[in-house]
């Protein structure tokens, strides 16, 4: 039985993350899944798959039991250490040849790169995408950068493997209009009312917004403006952060906050914690009637969520996903932003679409390769009927 070891380097982890390996393993089936993240007991919980630590030792120590090695996400083609990833691309490609010297496939999904300050890291980088049996990358900005580095184009494009967890509509229960604001006697963060606001963000996200008063200032000026909108009782606050795992303390302090400087500017508000799940977040969002968020999971969710949406970006991934979805950008004027949310409402979905046929592809392609060619068969996923994937041709650069 082939087994694929898929290797996730973020230090901080999130509900995303958790719907990579999910969808992946499911895809995949029935070939066997490992997963290599910083949190192996957490993600074994979440997952139900066998996991192993994230370090160089525990992840060559397998090689002789698995068939291929597949880094998913994370960003290793980039110069200098990140306190965002465990390992370096020096640590990736001694890895990678580690991988091909013991005779296994080494492949690279949804990677995305950084510059390269060095002729080094230039060779290393492209000796990585070149030696690979597959390599994605994550946006066109990183092919960019690796075209530069002398591989050769085209280079391939894939979509966020997270995208193939949200092909179902979300679940909104039938629910009366509500015009109460949040309060501590509320229940969890499915009962948000329609004419709430909904923010979620991550402890960087605030500091990049210039801290938790100047993230207060804007999030009260698009609060007074959805109140206007929608002509209705005014609107609470839901400020979620965004991150589970170890940096889920971070951002709950950060979003808690930017919910202590709502009150004081007389706006309703209520924290809500980290989403377990990238379903539970894209259904709570859609129960709200606005979302502000900067962090690129998050926007994945309320995108297919179909709610108003505006981007609040402050990573190259956040941007880049921004531009895709054509949403409304902060800062900016309040009320105009609010308004083009609003006449974008729902307009996100075809993107959504066009992401979880283009991360199809990247899965089917990962098992032709891991079979050898050979056609596998396909155990449906549960619940779902893969009538309706669309997986058209020529989605994927």
């Amino acid at each position: 039985m082939t087994t694929a070891l898929l290797l996730q380097t973020s230090r901080w982890r999130d509900a995303a993350h958790d719907a990579v390996l999910t969808a992946a393993a499911r895809e995949l089936d029935p070939i066997n899944v490992v997963a290599a993240t910083v949190d192996p007991e957490r993600t074994r919980r979440m997952t139900g798959l066998p996991t192993v630590a994230a370090d160089r030792t525990p992840v060559l120590r397998p090689l002789r039991s698995v068939d291929a090695v597949v880094p998913v996400g994370g960003r290793p083609l980039a110069s200098g250490a990140s306190t965002n990833h465990v390992f370096s691309l020096s640590d990736v490609y001694a890895i990678s040849v580690a991988t091909r010297a013991a005779g296994k496939r080494f492949c690279m999904i949804g990677v995305a790169a950084g510059p390269l300050t060095s002729r080094r890291d230039a060779f290393l980088a492209r000796r990585l995408m070149i030696t690979s049996a597959l390599a994605v990358l994550d946006e066109p900005g990183s092919a960019e950068l690796m075209v530069d580095a002398g591989v050769p184009s085209p280079v391939r494009v894939g979509a966020h493997l997270a995208w193939l967890e949200l092909q179902e509509p979300p679940d909104q229960p039938e629910r009366a209009e509500r015009t109460e604001r949040p309060s501590d006697d509320r229940p969890g963060s499915a009962d948000a009312a329609p004419h709430d606001l909904w923010f979620a963000m991550t402890r960087s996200g605030v500091q990049a917004r210039g801290g938790a008063e100047a993230v207060a200032d804007q999030l009260a000026a698009v609060q007074s403006a959805l109140a206007d909108r929608l002509r209705a009782a005014e609107p609470g606050v839901w400020v979620q952060g965004w991150r589970a795992g170890v940096a889920s303390g971070d951002d709950l302090e950060a979003v808690a906050e930017v919910a202590a400087a709502l009150g004081e500017r007389g706006v309703p508000s209520r924290v809500v914690p980290p989403a377990m799940t990238l379903h539970e977040a894209r259904d709570a969002i859609s129960k709200a009637a606005l979302c502000v968020t900067g962090h690129p999971h998050a926007l994945m969710a309320a995108s297919a969520a179909g709610v108003p949406l505006i981007a609040w970006p402050h990573s190259p991934a956040s941007r880049t996903l921004a531009e895709w979805l054509a949403v409304p950008t902060l800062p900016a004027a309040a009320t105009p932003t609010v308004q083009a949310a609003f006449e974008r409402a729902g307009a996100t979905l075809p993107v959504v679409r066009q992401q979880i046929a283009t991360a199809g592809e990247v899965v089917d392609l990962l098992r032709v390769l891991l079979s050898d060619g050979g056609a596998l068969p396909r155990t449906p996923s549960a619940g779902l009927d893969k009538s309706h994937w669309l997986r058209p041709t020529g989605v994927m650069r």
